[in-house]
């Protein structure tokens, strides 16, 4: 349990600092100046939040997925948690720019919706993550389908091999699942768990203070070049992070309730931003500098809260309604690892 609080607090932080990077994006838009609006490298390194939440999603999904004896229950239950509110933000942010004249061709609609790379990116900018998502997502239920035991070790294969080949990006999540088999095992010792979290850290503000940042494309069509850099400079970084917080073991760091709160949060904070940048952007427009980028990141989180109060948990329960009154078919049960996450 303590291993999963920590790991929610980390996926607030990483939450925040990537709404954060793109309030600061908007003020480098509006021509504002401010220290992190003209120093690139230092603004651009917030998104080492993404990078750290494929690792953590490599931890945990993995892990849970070894305990599933469904192959379908596993992917629906992952469907049902990310597709409707991918969804409805993508009608509002789809409404938004077609009001403002944009017109989003149905080709890039149809592939945003059913998570097929593009050469702009789908129409929610954001849900460029979330095509990764579904693939790791995908690729671990059909190992479940086929009945292989040792998910997250076989999992992590797949996603070296189809990271090495193609896609880097996977690679963050063969990371993640990695670091579940190891904290199966045993747990490290907390010097060790200090050592991974201060080089991570130091790893990544080392690289953003000598300009090391993230290139400024996401065309899919260079992708494979950026996000070969990007996991090169940053995936190693993000990985160490996440060791340092999963692997020791930190009984006794009691984390405060708010902070587990808001990662249970991170998902609809994470795919909700644009409407809070859309609004802070209109609203909140007087303010100029950090008091802009402090009261846009608090709007964004604060309808992520809201959304996660109102639609992610009640999808949740209604989730486990569902499957208690019509429970899924299981072709067999698989002996489930004795691993606590």
């Amino acid at each position: 349990m303590q291993r999963l609080e920590i790991l929610q607090v980390l996926r607030a932080v990483a939450a925040i600092a990537v709404v954060f990077y793109h309030t600061f994006y908007a003020l480098v838009l509006r021509g504002d100046g401010c220290w992190l609006c003209e120093n690139e490298s230092w603004r651009k390194s917030m998104i080492f939040g993404v990078d750290v939440f494929f690792v953590i999603s490599g931890f945990i999904v993995s892990t849970v997925a070894e305990r599933e004896t469904s192959a379908v229950r596993f992917l629906l239950k992952r469907i049902w948690k990310i597709v409707p509110l991918y969804y409805a933000v993508t009608a509002i942010e789809y409404w938004w720019k077609l009001e403002a004249g944009i017109t989003s061709s149905w080709e890039q609609v149809w592939k945003s919706l059913l998570f097929f790379r593009q050469p702009n990116g789908p129409v929610l900018i954001h849900g460029w993550t979330l095509v990764y998502e579904m693939w790791f997502y995908c690729i671990l239920a059909v190992l479940l389908a086929l009945g292989v035991r040792k998910l997250g070790w076989w999992g992590a294969a797949v996603m070296l091999l189809m990271g090495c080949y193609r896609w880097p990006l996977l690679i963050l999540f063969a990371g993640g699942c990695l670091i579940g088999e190891l904290a199966k095992r045993k747990e490290a010792p907390r010097w060790l768990g200090v050592v991974l979290l201060a080089t991570g850290i130091g790893w990544w503000l080392g690289l953003s203070w000598q300009g090391a940042s993230y290139p400024a494309s996401f065309n899919w069509e260079k992708a494979f070049g950026n996000h070969l850099w990007r996991v090169e400079r940053f995936g190693l970084p993000a990985i160490l992070v996440v060791s340092g917080v999963v692997l020791p073991a930190w009984r006794k760091a009691k984390m405060p309730d708010w902070l587990v709160f808001l990662g249970d949060a991170s998902y609809p904070i994470y795919i909700c931003q644009q409407i809070g940048l859309v609004l802070g952007g209109g609203y909140l427009a007087m303010l100029g500098g950090l008091p802009y980028a402090f009261a846009v990141t608090a709007l964004c989180v604060g309808i992520g809260v809201v959304v996660h109060l109102y639609w992610e948990r009640p999808y949740g329960q209604a989730w486990r309604a569902f499957y208690y009154v019509r429970p899924l078919p299981t072709p067999g049960l698989r002996e489930t690892p004795g691993a606590s996450s």
